[in-house]
């Protein structure tokens, strides 16, 4: 189980003493405030009357997110292909063209947080996009437009290869 971000830490310092400390309130009178306990129980107590309580989720898996979201809804390799033939090939974030070496599969509804494998939850969009959005639901590319061709890391040395290649090198 992992703690999620902002719930405070519960710590022992060297004297012995044990301490609980969390931002507490919003905006301009957010602060963090610290609780003291003699065992690290009293002090996990504290914080959460402190905090309220603290909600525990599991971490998972890219293959069991994915498990997941395939027993919700999934897709053929030939949904995914006219998919592609029947889309803009242009990246619906940035605007940047698609091809090969920069096209990518992303999930409109993560798969983290709930959304499916589905032909309806999936779109292509350039890689860049893909990894900066990561599990977001409200992703807005805000570089500028429009954007140079950039080629997958894991593609690039196969795109030079083709280049090499058409210009007779």
């Amino acid at each position: 189980m992992k703690r999620r971000n902002g719930e405070g830490s519960v710590y022992q310092r060297a004297d012995g003493m044990w301490c609980g400390s969390a931002h507490v309130g919003e905006g301009e009178a957010r602060k963090r405030r610290t609780v003291y306990g003699r065992d690290e129980a009293t002090a996990r107590r504290k914080l959460a009357e402190l905090t309220g309580p603290i909600e525990l989720r599991p971490v998972l898996s890219r293959a069991e997110y994915m498990a997941a979201a395939q027993r919700i809804a999934t897709h053929t390799a030939r949904e995914w292909t006219d998919k592609i033939r029947s889309t803009p090939k242009a990246c619906p974030y940035c605007d940047v063209e698609l091809n090969t070496f920069n096209d990518s599969k992303d999930h409109i509804i993560p798969i983290s947080r709930g959304g499916s494998d589905g032909i309806d939850n999936v779109q292509r969009t350039c890689w860049e996009c893909n990894m900066a959005k990561g599990d977001s639901l409200d992703f807005e590319y805000n570089g500028p437009r429009p954007r140079p061709f950039r080629v997958a890391p894991k593609l690039r040395t196969q795109y030079q290869n083709l280049m090499r290649f058409r210009d007779g090198l």
